[in-house]
Order: C-alpha cells, then structure tokens, then sequence
C-alpha cells in the first residue's frame, strides 16, 4: 500500500464519542510519523539538503555578527547573537505552524486525495492538525540538535532552558496554526493564494518586533506575545509572571479557534459551492 493509500485508511476511521476522536487522532499522528519517515527514505537528498541549510544559516548567523565584533563587547556581541538565533528559530516555528497546513491542502490536491481528506469522520481539521503537529515535533527536535552544534562549530555557547523553550514554543506554534488554518480557508476557496502568504510573511515579521511586553495593545496581536515571552525568558533569562503566561496560553488558544472557525465557515462554503476539487 502507497503512502497516499496508508494515510486514506488511517482517516477512514468511525466514532462519535471523544474516545473515538482520541482514537482516531492517536492513529492519525502515528500514520504521519510513518508517511514522513517513508518520505524521508524517498526523497533522502532533499531532505539532508533542507537540514544543511538550516544548519549553514545558523552558523552563518553566528559567524557574521562575529565579523562585526572590533570594538564591540563581548557581553553585547553574545547577546546579539542569541537574538538573532532565537528569532530565526521563532520564525521557523511560526512558518511550521502558518505554512504547513496550506502546503498540505495544496499537495492533497495535488495528488488527487483532497476530497478523500475532506471527508474524513472526525473531520479535517483534526486531520490537518495532527499533520502540522507532527511537522512541529520533527522541526522541534530538529532545531534542539542543530542549535548546539552550530555553537560548537562556532565555538560560542549560551545556556537555555528546554522546557521553558519547548513550553513556549507549543504556544507560538498554536497561535500561528491559527492563522494557518485561516489562510487554509482561503486557499480552499481561491486556490491559489501562494503570493498572498508571502506577503503575510512581511506581517508576521512586524508582528515578531513590535514591542508587547509589558501588557498593551500590541499584546492582542497574534504572535507577537509569544514571541516576546520567548525573548524575555530564553535570551535576556528574565522571569515573567504567571499572570503573563496565563495570558500567553489564552491568547493562543482564541487564535486557534478563530482560525479554525474561519476554516470551518470556508470550508462549509466550498462545499456548498462545489470547488474543493476545481484547481
């Protein structure tokens, strides 16, 4: 049986009760582990290419604020680089979270299996969900390993915090799969919408810098707290209260549900129509 076959009867799954959603989720999860380490065996060369090159752009990064260090302090020139290293890693997280999911309608459709997928009994979003989580698992543990030996080679080296990291990161992550979920649904109905999220990458590099800690109107925006959270406890190693992380947690899950509900009302929408399959 093919990948795209494995997965369809992965999906093909009955249940009403939550029991059954569990089910189906656990066995949906562990279809994408597998249908990503086939992917892998196949398509070996593209995906060693893909880690070298998150690999060389973090040693880069390190290696080109080391050549601006004459006359700048150590202490200032560490901090940078952390900075520069957690962005690029905040980022990474939010393009998993935003990107993977409209990559996943789009190959669905592709390969001719998007209205198989639609018709799941626990639903798409559920389907789509354990696809992108499992995307988020492999980027997560990715990133862990290619982190220190980027500061090995480079020999510069600074402390961090795994949970506090991994914690913040799932909540980084779950906002940005909101949006995704968002622009999913407009994918569902305009098909191609590849130009539109590169320009929405522009905005999610606003939202990663606008200042939002302490508590204030930026603080509403998707993103943008998590990412403060994470810069304020991984690189500057500073407490936030418990108020703040309460805060940060809510507000991820409202922009996970609203995006799911914008997908929801889009997908409705394309049924009604008839264009989930017109590409």
């Amino acid at each position: 049986m093919g990948i795209i076959g494995f997965q369809l009867h992965i999906y093909n799954l009955s249940g009403a009760d939550m029991n059954a959603v569990i089910s189906s989720g656990i066995n949906i999860f562990k279809a994408e582990f597998i249908a990503g380490f086939i992917l892998t065996k196949r398509y070996w060369l593209n995906m060693a290419a893909g880690i070298l090159n998150m690999f060389l752009f973090l040693v880069f990064i390190q290696l080109g604020i080391r050549s601006f260090g004459s006359g700048v302090s150590a202490e200032f020139m560490s901090a940078k680089m952390e900075m520069l290293i957690i962005g690029f890693f905040s980022f990474s997280i939010i393009g998993v979270g935003m990107g993977s999911i409209t990559s996943r309608l789009s190959d669905n459709a592709a390969t001719g299996i998007l209205e198989q997928t639609m018709l799941s009994p626990i639903g798409v979003v559920p389907v789509l969900f354990f696809g992108v989580l499992t995307q988020f698992v492999f980027a997560l543990v990715l990133y862990l390993l290619l982190i220190p030996l980027s500061m090995l080679l480079c020999s510069h080296f600074f402390s961090v915090n795994i949970l506090h990291l991994t914690f913040f990161s799932v909540m980084l992550w779950l906002a940005s799969c909101g949006i995704g979920f968002a622009l999913s649904g407009l994918t569902l109905i305009y098909k191609k919408t590849q130009n539109f999220n590169n320009l929405i990458q522009f905005l999610i590099l606003t939202l990663m810098v606008i200042p939002s800690y302490p508590f204030n109107v930026f603080s509403l925006l998707p993103v943008s707290p998590q990412v403060a959270i994470l810069n304020k406890v991984i690189v500057s190693h500073q407490s936030v209260g418990s108020t703040w992380i309460i805060y940060t947690v809510l507000q991820s899950c409202i922009y996970f549900i609203l995006g799911c509900a914008v997908f929801r009302v889009a997908e409705k929408y394309a049924k009604e129509k008839g264009i989930i399959g017109q590409y």
